[in-house]
């Protein structure tokens, strides 16, 4: 059975522990760095192939969906440092909102 505890004591039936939620939140943003960096390898290849090949309209249209993907993740990157900057706080004093922001990124 699932249970949240928070500063109170109190326990929610059904829901995740705050550790579980931290933990589930900590492995789903290290996962999704790593995507960032394959797909940062892979643009960057394209990116210096073209640069020897020389750039065709056709190979320019190709890549666009693979930066326009790298650009979004990296603006996603930023808020996610953003929230790690706020754990320490939620960690001294843990409120239910605060494990929810985590558990909705998640």
């Amino acid at each position: 059975m699932k249970a949240t505890v928070f500063g109170s004591g109190a326990c929610i039936p059904g829901e995740k522990m705050p550790e579980q939620i931290l933990a589930g939140w900590l492995r789903a943003a290290a996962l999704f760095h790593s995507y960032y960096h394959q797909l940062v390898g892979q643009a960057s290849q394209q990116v210096h192939q073209a640069d020897l090949l020389g750039d065709t309209p056709l190979a320019h249209a190709s890549r666009q969906p693979l930066l326009t993907l790298v650009m979004a993740m990296q603006a996603e990157l930023a808020t996610l440092l953003q929230d790690m900057d706020q754990l320490a706080l939620l960690t001294q004093s843990p409120t239910p909102r605060g494990y929810q922001k985590l558990a909705a990124h998640t």
